[in-house]
């Protein structure tokens, strides 16, 4: 019998969405992130590197496998991210602090032009983006991303290995590229982002 792999939904959601990356949604064309250097034109090597990076912050503890104990080491990282002075608490200045760093990664990226200030296109367009990936998951979206983790585990030992998590992309990856020549063109991905929402429509949309 399987084990159940019960992290956060955050940890579970984030890792998900490694392991489906070769899989174009609704929610934003995945696998257009994986390519580094901006060619047009994803290879097997970007889509690991990024798997990878994205794997890595996941295991939180560093012991090469996403499992519940990453959830426990990820509440202490984000304790020891805010309290600053290392005396083992959170001073309202620390939290302050801390809060105006998540502020400031969130303004650049909303900040798509560099301009220092956000435009009501800029606003528009977040909030397009939002709706998009809440769309996209709907409801139930935590037990499909545990359903997903439970998929990759492929030993049912309760946890996920990169292996593992890898080995779930580069089918999907494989799936896409149609010609099998170990790349992925922007055609190609264009033409699983209409697969993917007519199986979609398929299902009562």
């Amino acid at each position: 019998m399987k084990k159940t792999i019960a992290i956060s939904a955050s940890v579970a959601m984030a890792l998900a969405a490694g392991v489906a990356l070769a899989q174009p949604g609704p929610g934003g064309d995945r696998m257009a992130r994986a390519d580094s250097n901006g060619d047009g034109v994803v290879t097997r090597d970007e889509m690991t590197a990024q798997l990878q990076e994205r794997f890595a912050r996941m295991d939180a503890n560093g012991d090469g496998q996403i499992d519940p104990s990453d959830r426990e080491a990820k509440k202490g990282e984000r304790f020891a991210k805010m309290d600053a002075n290392g005396d083992g608490q959170v001073s309202l200045d620390e939290m302050k602090a801390a809060q105006a760093e998540r502020i400031e990664k969130r303004f650049s990226r909303l900040d798509t032009d560099n301009s220092g200030t956000l435009t009501e296109e800029e606003l528009a367009t977040a909030r397009e983006g939002r709706r998009g990936r809440r769309g996209a998951e709907g409801r139930g979206r935590g037990d499909r991303a545990q359903a997903m983790l439970r998929r990759a585990d492929s030993d049912g030992d309760g946890a996920v290995s990169f292996a593992e998590m890898e080995a779930q992309a580069l089918r999907r990856f494989d799936r896409v590229d149609t010609n099998g020549d170990g790349q992925i063109t922007e055609d190609e991905r264009a033409a699983a982002r209409e697969n993917f929402q007519r199986r979609r429509g398929g299902r009562g949309g």
